[in-house]
């Protein structure tokens, strides 16, 4: 398996695994092996300083966040939410222009 279609196969079964209601133990780790596949020195606590992110990474780690603020680690959830919605908009208008 090449690393998009691991990140696809580890992405999906986290949200499968999330859409069932388990816990964050068994779904977080599932988010960061997918965004490791393409990120590899992504660790839980860095700021999310990347310069480009592709849209299959935003939504991972959107995932991330979401799971973070269900375990109630909320401190820097909230801040890390708004930069992915910031970016991926941004990302958008982007991709809007070239057209």
């Amino acid at each position: 398996m090449n690393p998009l279609e691991k990140q696809f196969y580890l992405y999906m079964s986290a949200v499968v695994k999330s859409d069932r209601w388990e816990s964050t133990d068994s779904t977080l780790p599932l988010y960061k092996e997918a965004l490791q596949q393409t990120i590899p020195n992504y660790t839980k606590g860095d700021e999310l300083r990347h310069e480009f992110f592709a849209s299959n990474e935003l939504m991972i780690l959107n995932g991330i966040e979401i799971q973070e603020y269900k375990a109630a680690r909320r401190q820097n959830t909230i801040r890390r939410l708004y930069f992915i919605k910031e970016y991926f908009q941004k990302k958008v208008d982007l991709d809007e222009k070239e057209k």
